[in-house]
């Protein structure tokens, strides 16, 4: 045996030896279910701009446990901003506008699509859900559509079915909403 090993570094030496290969372990994989709202977003490909604002922010409510509903801007959406918007809100020195940014999508407690025609009818036709950013989304019906509105009067539409997560709840939104900026 002894003799064996220098035999086999003068191989290894020579390259006629592969060296030997970590063991790298298997991805951890998370049932769909068992997703927290961060996880959900980022595993939705047509959220990946959304997803990539939420890192940027540095937010970290949407993976805590504190039951929240996002409202998340779709790519769509995002392509429809003028050039260099989307780029512009992710830098570095916009930090604090991509916060209150984010903040503004992110609504306390579990509203489903069900709880949010309540909220309408409840009202008379609107809602107003305060957001964490403190500025209310006025909520309203379009035919039987959820429609979103912000303090500016730029209009959103829930076009799919909610995501019910272990942390709250994720719609996906048609359009940009954004808050009053100082």
């Amino acid at each position: 045996m002894m003799r064996a090993l220098p035999f086999a570094l003068v191989l290894l030496a020579a390259g006629c030896v592969a060296p030997p290969v970590a063991v790298v372990p298997p991805p951890v994989v998370i049932a769909p279910e068992q997703r927290n709202l961060r996880q959900e977003i980022a595993a939705t490909p047509t959220l990946s701009r959304f997803a990539a604002a939420l890192a940027a922010s540095g937010d970290a409510r949407t993976a805590g446990s504190a039951a929240i509903t996002v409202f998340a801007t779709s790519d769509d959406a995002y392509a429809r901003l003028a050039p260099g918007v989307a780029e512009a809100l992710v830098a570095p020195e916009n930090r604090d506008t991509l916060g209150r940014f984010v903040a503004y999508h992110l609504v306390e407690g579990r509203v489903d699509g069900a709880e949010l025609r309540r909220r309408v009818a409840a009202g008379g036709g609107r809602a107003l859900l305060p957001t964490l950013a403190g500025e209310p989304l006025a909520v309203t019906l379009t035919g039987d559509v959820v429609t979103l509105t912000d303090g500016d009067g730029d209009r959103a539409y829930l076009r799919t079915a909610e995501s019910v997560r272990p942390n709250g709840v994720l719609h996906v939104v048609d359009g940009f909403l954004a808050p009053a900026m100082p």
